[in-house]
């Protein structure tokens, strides 16, 4: 029996509109991990992104759903949530990492994007909801050695 943590990674969902970098490279990647790896895809599946509110709601519910039987079902012990510093993006992804450690998962967050806009966002008007990201992961990434210091 394979002792190995078992890792599901958020990415962005596959579907014929989403030609995106980040999808693009966790799909190259997915053949060559050495731990047992699964994706829970998350975000829009159309376009254009937001067809009305409740077709939205609708959709993000399914895809916390999804996210709760995959960790579960899969016996998932670390879960990597790749997202961008969009306010939307920011948003989503607290509740998976929230959900996450409330399933006693490992949780590594992966921000990507930087901008000086999502700095002044950080700095100010959300520093609350980054110092819950803090509190809701065991380990933070970021693409750039500016945004280690902030």
């Amino acid at each position: 029996m394979n002792k190995s943590p078992k890792v599901l990674i958020l990415v962005p969902a596959e579907t014929a509109h989403a030609h995106g970098g980040v999808k693009n490279y966790y799909q190259v990647l997915k053949d060559y991990f050495s731990l047992p790896v699964s994706y829970s895809y998350r975000g829009t599946r159309e376009l254009p992104y937001t067809r009305n509110l409740f077709t939205e709601c609708l959709r993000l519910l399914k895809d916390y759903i999804s996210f709760f039987n995959n960790v579960i079902v899969k016996n998932i012990q670390i879960v990597h949530i790749n997202t961008s510093l969009g306010s939307r993006s920011i948003f989503r992804d607290l509740i998976f990492a929230i959900y996450a450690k409330m399933l006693r998962k490992k949780c590594i967050v992966f921000f990507r994007g930087w901008s000086n806009e999502a700095e002044e966002l950080m700095k100010n008007k959300y520093k609350w909801l980054f110092k819950l990201y803090l509190k809701n992961t065991d380990a933070l990434i970021t693409l750039s050695q500016k945004s280690k210091i902030h």
